[in-house]
Order: C-alpha cells, then sequence, then structure tokens
C-alpha cells in the first residue's frame, strides 16, 4: 500500500521523479554501502549523539557514511561538482519541505492553540499581568531560524482572521539572513502586498533578542538537523527564558516509533506506517545527521528544561510530526 505522504505528492510528478533519480544516486547508494562501517565508528568514537550519557562531542569531526563510502568526499564537496544530483537533491528537499508545511497547517488547531494559551503584557523576566483567552492582549507567535517563515505565511493565508487583533506573526533569524531574504523576497515579488508576517533579526540562542512578550514560539528541524545536543539543549533553555508563564513551544521534528513497537499490529498504527520514519531517519543519518527521538525521548529531552509535552500529533509526512510542549 502507498503511504498517504507519496499519495499527497502524487501529483508533483517531476518532484517525485527528482527525489528517485536522488534516491538511487550512486554516491548514495556507496554510503549505504558505509553506513554499518561509519555508524559503528562514530559509536566508538563518541562523536555521534549519545544518548545514554545525553552528551555529543563536538570537537571531533564524524567520518560520514556519505564521506567514507565515496573516497571521502563530503556531500558538500560533491554535489558542488554536480550540478545534475544538487538540483535532484534540493526538488527532493523542496517535496518534503511543501509536505511538510501543510502538514504543519493542517495538522494544528491554530485556531483553538492561540486562544487558550497564556497571554502577558510585560517578559517572563518582569512582574507581569497574565490573560488566559484575552484577545484584548495579541498572542504573539515567533517563528525561530525560519527564515521565509513559511509554516507561518501559510498559516496566516488560512486563518487570516487570526491576525485582526488576536494574534501577530513574527520570524526571527540572524539579522543577514532577515536582510537578504527580505531583499530577496522584494526582486522575486516588487508587485506583491506585504507579508503579514514581521521579520526581525536576532539570535536563537540570546533570549534578549527574542521579541517580547512571547507567547508562542515554532521551530521545524531545529533541534535535529542544525544543532548538535549541547547547542539544542541551549536553544530550548532561550525559548524557556523568553517564554510568558504557561507559553507554547510547537516542534516540527521526526518522531520514531518506540523500540519494539515496528511490525505490531497494523489496529495500533499511527497516522503513517510505523517503519517509514525509521527508513527516512536512516536515509537523512548517512550524512551525519544525528538520529530522530521517539516519543519518549523527546519528553526526556524537554522534561529537564522546563517543558511538558502537552500533545504529539502525528502527521501524513514521515519527517514532521508536531509536539506542543508548555511552559512549566
Amino acid at each position: 500500500n502507498r503511504s498517504r505522504w507519496t499519495m499527497a505528492s502524487s501529483s508533483s510528478s517531476s518532484s517525485l521523479e527528482s527525489m528517485v533519480k536522488y534516491c538511487l544516486d550512486a554516491p548514495l547508494w556507496n554510503a549505504w554501502g558505509s553506513s554499518t562501517v561509519a555508524w559503528q565508528q562514530q559509536h566508538n568514537t563518541s562523536t555521534c549523539y549519545n544518548r545514554a550519557s545525553s552528551s555529543s562531542s563536538s570537537s571531533a569531526t564524524a567520518t560520514t557514511a556519505f564521506a567514507l563510502g565515496n573516497n571521502h568526499t563530503s556531500s558538500a564537496e560533491y554535489y558542488g561538482k554536480h550540478a545534475t544530483s544538487l538540483r535532484h537533491a534540493n526538488e527532493f528537499v523542496r517535496l518534503i519541505s511543501d509536505q511538510e508545511v501543510q502538514a504543519c497547517v493542517n495538522h494544528v488547531d491554530w485556531v483553538h492553540l492561540l486562544t487558550t494559551t497564556t497571554t502577558s503584557t510585560t517578559s517572563p523576566n518582569n512582574s507581569s499581568i497574565s490573560n488566559h483567552n484575552n484577545h484584548n492582549i495579541p498572542v504573539t507567535v515567533v517563528d525561530l531560524g525560519g527564515y521565509s517563515s513559511q509554516v507561518l505565511e501559510a498559516v496566516a493565508a488560512r486563518y487570516p482572521n487570526l491576525l485582526q487583533g488576536a494574534a501577530r506573526f513574527l520570524c526571527l533569524d540572524l539579522p543577514h539572513v532577515i536582510e537578504a531574504q527580505t531583499r530577496d523576497s522584494s526582486n522575486n515579488h516588487p508587485t506583491t502586498t506585504s507579508s503579514p508576517i514581521q521579520r526581525v533579526g536576532g539570535d536563537m540562542f540570546d533570549p534578549n533578542t527574542i521579541p517580547q512578550p512571547c507567547h508562542v514560539i515554532f521551530m521545524k528541524h531545529i533541534l535535529l538537523c542544525d544543532w548538535d545536543e549541547e547547542a539544542s539543549r541551549r536553544i530550548l533553555a532561550s525559548c524557556h527564558e523568553s517564554l510568558s508563564d504557561g507559553g507554547r513551544l510547537i516542534v516540527g521534528e521526526a518522531v520514531l516509533p518506540e523500540p519494539g513497537s515496528v511490525g505490531s499490529s497494523r489496529s495500533s498504527r499511527t497516522t503513517i506506517s510505523d517503519d517509514l520514519p525509521l527508513l527516512l531517519d536512516l536515509f537523512l543519518r548517512l550524512d551525519g545527521r544525528s538520529p530522530s527521538r521517539t516519543k519518549k525521548e523527546w519528553e526526556r529531552f524537554a522534561d529537564p528544561m522546563g517543558f511538558h509535552l502537552e500533545k504529539l500529533v502525528r502527521t501524513a509526512i514521515p519527517t514532521c510530526s508536531i509536539l506542543i510542549f508548555r511552559k512549566k
């Protein structure tokens, strides 16, 4: 049976063709052949993420399966020299990204979430007046490291009334990233109306640069794709300090099945096939990305940082489930 993800993507035949070509590209097959050796080397040298000790060695350079299988050529080096392969890779990523954006919009009840989020008139570091479901104080939603903020753009398009006083949407990224994105948008769409998303320069590691008051923080593929374990903890600490009391953290990431659950009866399966997130996780690890977490591992990761997992929403997209945390 085809997965819902494949079925949802079937209208984009060119993208699916590029996905197949990307997956069947010779360097990736070479990487598969070297994956066991590479991951064992990473484990032995403690350069891969070690959940048991909650630590990682960021100073050492891990040998990825891609490099080991391709004469120690990194994926960046290879794709920099092979334009056709790079195009297939980019279209594969674009296919996944577009589907993830729709999953974030369709599988989160944004109206309910924002109208039930406690709002505060000042930052959590000062005395504050909190209001539950008070539309006199707009709920501030910050897309952390969002670049073009595709998700909040899509939410705003789906629920335009939210921005009529109930909420305000902001996208925070590094100042030079915001400047470049704003310039590119102006060049590509000079006649379009202004975006409903306010873009601000800042640093996700520095809570003082995150706009206040901040009631909801959204991030997608930040805690695993871009940063190691220690950096991810620093990001969560920054989020916790920035959020108002009772604020929410929404994370779009893959969530793996619990050990021993793969192959269980179909009646107990979730929205997507249990083994598909696991397969794609192994695929993405070929280039050294940290392994994804199970639900329990996400809880163990976030709880010491002051976040309680309110809800896990498994979408039809194996690379992006929705985890909704509340600040404790």
